[in-house]
């Protein structure tokens, strides 16, 4: 796949469109991390960032409202990293036991 040659220009596309969207995505989620964190306080902590998730640990009784807070700070995250694109994001809850 030598320079000039057909498949050698699409994948140069793919990655410069690919980039640019990898980069919008990042910081939207960089975003939502400031501001989940910050109305976190003490109540929990962000523990993993995996593409475009978010990983908290937060004690069981609180989870349900603080997903709907995330869940609402990464779709404005987003609509104001891509406006006009509507972004649906997912919460889900999950219980895991340590020790």
């Amino acid at each position: 796949m030598g320079e000039g040659q057909p498949e050698h220009n699409m994948y140069r596309f793919r990655r410069m469109l690919n980039t640019s969207a990898q980069g919008t995505v990042a910081d939207a989620l960089k975003e939502s991390m400031v501001r989940v964190s910050a109305q976190l306080g003490s109540a929990g902590a962000i523990v993993l960032n995996l593409h475009d998730e978010l990983v908290l640990e937060v004690l069981e009784s609180d989870a349900p409202d603080i997903a709907s807070m995330v869940q609402r700070e990464m779709e404005k995250a987003f609509a104001r990293a891509i406006p006009g694109v509507p972004v649906k994001v997912e919460a889900r809850l999950d219980s895991s036991l340590v020790g």
